[in-house]
């Protein structure tokens, strides 16, 4: 009984690793047989690829130019905010430094 075990075990085992072996084939001639349309539709699909890298350098250096000029105009901005408010800035901390040392008490 144990002797049948043994041989169905080893049987199932070797049947197992023939169809593999027979799956693995039958893979590789397909990949053979379908290797020749695969090139061409990598020759035809060649200018859509460059295509496609050109036009995503043209859209990183326009968009990256667009990006750089979009900081320059929000610092442009916050400069002309900020520069007719020094003058008032400047009184506004004199007047601080003023009120604060008034504030202290006299040296003895």
């Amino acid at each position: 009984m144990m002797l049948l075990g043994v041989l169905l075990g080893a049987g199932l085992a070797i049947g197992l690793a023939a169809a593999a072996a027979i799956w693995l084939i039958v893979q590789a001639a397909i990949w053979v047989v379908l290797l020749p349309f695969r090139l061409l539709f990598a020759l035809v699909a060649l200018p859509f690829v460059i295509l496609k890298i050109f036009l995503v350098l043209l859209f990183a250096l326009v968009f990256g130019a667009l990006a750089i000029a979009a900081i320059a105009a929000v610092a442009g901005v916050a400069l002309a905010v900020l520069v007719p408010a020094l003058p008032l800035l400047a009184v506004i901390g004199l007047t601080w430094l003023f009120l604060r040392a008034m504030r202290r008490p006299a040296a003895a």
